[in-house]
């Protein structure tokens, strides 16, 4: 085939010149190429809390939710209790509450705490009558020479603080004989015992009483019945000592 030297001189000039071209990839592995750039990207622009297809991370997210301890919550005070309900903790003031507040109530139930602390309450208040009797017996005595010396000629100048410490013991004495009765009530059928039982006490008292007062009452069985009544209160205190039934 006859060539022109123009032809012939070009087609040299190309073989002396270096390509610059790099040659052609197949094409399947420029898709491929491809296509993984996309996988990539598509990772890339996954959420970053996802798991990772870890199966341990699986309920990670609903555990610590429930990881942490509940704050304790303050339990409310309880104000509905009933008055006449038993208080098994109780202090001195706590029982004092108790005694007034159920001045009159002879239902319901009394804890040894209650009855026990309401002694002790009882006793303190009934010092200070008696401190004032004892210091007027003293002031007597010191006058006088002694009380059996006291004859009918006191004045009531030396006389007062007797009289003050009697009537405040008095007066005390009025204003608590009814809830008394009511908290050893309380207390013996709380102890699970008959609160009948209080009756025998009173009616020796009488009995010694009427007795004694129309002189049908020798001396002997005058002393066996304040004996008896003094045993009766023992045993009252030890009922009352009992735990809750």
């Amino acid at each position: 085939m006859y060539t022109s030297r123009k032809q012939r001189m070009q087609a040299a000039h190309q073989q002396q010149q270096p390509s610059n071209q790099h040659p052609e990839q197949p094409q399947i592995q420029y898709q491929d190429y491809q296509y993984q750039g996309q996988q990539y990207q598509s990772q890339q622009e996954q959420p970053q809390d996802q798991y990772q297809g870890n199966p341990q991370n699986q309920y990670q997210g609903q555990y610590d939710q429930y990881s942490s301890r509940p704050t304790p919550q303050p339990v409310p005070r309880q104000t509905n209790r009933p008055i006449a309900a038993p208080t098994y903790s109780v202090g001195m003031k706590g029982a004092m509450n108790q005694f007034f507040h159920n001045y009159a109530n002879f239902r319901g139930r009394a804890s040894r705490t209650e009855f026990w602390y309401w002694q002790l309450d009882n006793f303190l208040i009934m010092v200070v009558p008696l401190i004032f009797i004892i210091i007027g017996l003293n002031h007597l005595s010191n006058i006088y020479g002694g009380l059996s010396n006291m004859g009918y000629d006191i004045s009531m100048g030396d006389m007062w603080p007797v009289l003050l410490g009697l009537g405040l013991l008095l007066l005390w004495a009025l204003a608590t004989v009814v809830p008394m009765i009511a908290l050893f009530i309380r207390r013996f059928h709380d102890a699970g015992a008959n609160p009948k039982l209080l009756w025998i006490a009173p009616a020796i008292y009488l009995i010694d009483g009427l007795l004694g007062q129309i002189h049908l009452l020798p001396d002997l069985l005058d002393s066996l019945l304040f004996i008896g009544m003094l045993l009766v209160v023992a045993a009252y205190l030890i009922i009352a000592s009992r735990p809750s039934v």
